[in-house]
């Protein structure tokens, strides 16, 4: 069994003790409230799809970063997500997405980040190109950064770490 496998056991595990809680979609929300004042920041990757882990996820959170890749499949499942937002009735200004896998060479992907960007206003500006080096990163069992630090797709997610720390990262004054 891989990594991966283990990984989505996990969440699958974690959906299940979600649905046997009572509010069970405020449950993170409630375990990240103990910890406040205690970290500046927490991040937290959720799983794709909007299940009981998501919606914990989605309730929590001050902002979800949300990577596209821009094709006509995650340009409905961005929409997918914003209605569901919606209907949930969570705040929508809590969505940042920012284009992954981008190959603005190819006319199709500068079509459609110039659409979704004037359809929603809440596109970051970094984006993180289509890369063997991302691809690789789970052959090599290790972060990017750590492999070609200087590497185009390296310097994105530099370009999109700094752009969420200075846009939506409140400034904490010094304790």
């Amino acid at each position: 069994m891989c990594s991966s496998d283990l990984s989505n056991l996990q969440h699958r595990t974690v959906e299940q003790v979600l649905g046997t809680k009572k509010k069970s979609d405020r449950q993170l929300r409630r375990r990240l409230a103990a910890l406040e004042g205690r970290y500046d920041l927490v991040v937290m990757d959720a799983p794709p799809g909007i299940g009981l882990l998501a919606e914990n996820v989605f309730a929590a959170v001050d902002a979800v970063l949300v990577p596209v890749i821009p094709t006509t499949l995650s340009a409905r499942t961005l929409a997918q997500l914003v209605e569901h937002f919606q209907v949930a009735g969570l705040p929508s200004q809590h969505l940042h997405a920012f284009f992954s896998m981008a190959q603005v060479h190819k006319r199709m992907h500068r079509e459609f980040m110039q659409r979704l960007r004037a359809q929603y206003g809440f596109f970051l500006d970094a984006e993180i190109p289509f890369s063997v080096d991302v691809e690789n990163m789970g052959v090599r069992r290790a972060p990017l950064l750590a492999s070609g630090s200087n590497r185009p797709a390296a310097l994105a997610y530099r370009r999109l770490w700094d752009e969420v720390m200075q846009t939506l990262v409140p400034v904490r004054a010094p304790v």
